[in-house]
């Protein structure tokens, strides 16, 4: 098991590490692609990724099954311990993001206007860039949605990957901010996951 988990963080480290010198680059080529349309339809991504709105989705989604109820609570720490860990690697390293650090690349104006209101859905003057917080919560959530809501597992997946995309398109994040945030997002809730469903399987003993 110790084996394991070391050949997989030592993968994550490489994956990020490889996106560093691809981070430039792919910030630039996203201005490029950038029109009204693939901006409204990521912004949306990124204001359906805003945690309040997941909890309150996913909750209902669990109390919709009663057999599944059980899982509101895992679901709120891997929510809670995600947002703080992401909090907190923010203010460990202190990455600028992309519209400060990389020539040429701005946030759309429609973000812009957003931006200036600082209601907190998108990005401060005091926030940072590594890692994504959007794309740590949706991977976090994501073993527990595969388990217990096989159906939708793939609808998640393919939510959680426009969401981490969509950072990068806006300008608010860097390749290897989504790629960081996600692994180690997801590593966490499967970490929550396997923790609770051997609580579950002790307490029907």
């Amino acid at each position: 098991m110790k084996k394991r988990l070391i050949i997989i963080l030592a993968v994550i480290f490489l994956i990020v590490l490889l996106s560093f010198f691809f981070d430039a680059q792919i910030s630039r080529f996203s201005v490029l692609i950038r029109n009204d349309v693939l901006t409204k339809i990521f912004l949306g991504f990124t204001v359906a990724s805003h945690i309040i709105l997941i909890l309150v989705f996913l909750t209902s989604l669990f109390l919709w099954k009663k057999s599944k109820r059980k899982w509101i609570f895992p679901l709120w720490i891997t929510l809670a311990i995600s947002a703080i860990i992401a909090h907190l690697l923010k203010i460990i390293i202190k990455r600028q993001r992309p519209f400060y650090d990389v020539s040429g690349v701005s946030i759309p104006k429609l973000l812009a206007a957003s931006y200036l209101t600082k209601i907190g859905l998108f990005v401060r003057d005091s926030s940072f860039s590594f890692p994504s917080m959007h794309s740590f919560i949706v991977f976090a959530v994501y073993p527990i949605i595969s388990k217990e809501f096989p159906r939708f597992r793939w609808y998640w997946l393919g939510f959680a990957v426009l969401v981490a995309l969509s950072r990068v398109y806006l300008g608010v994040h860097y390749l290897s901010d989504i790629i960081f945030g996600g692994l180690i997002g997801y590593l966490i809730g499967l970490w929550i996951f396997k923790t609770y469903k051997n609580i579950f399987k002790k307490d029907k003993r």
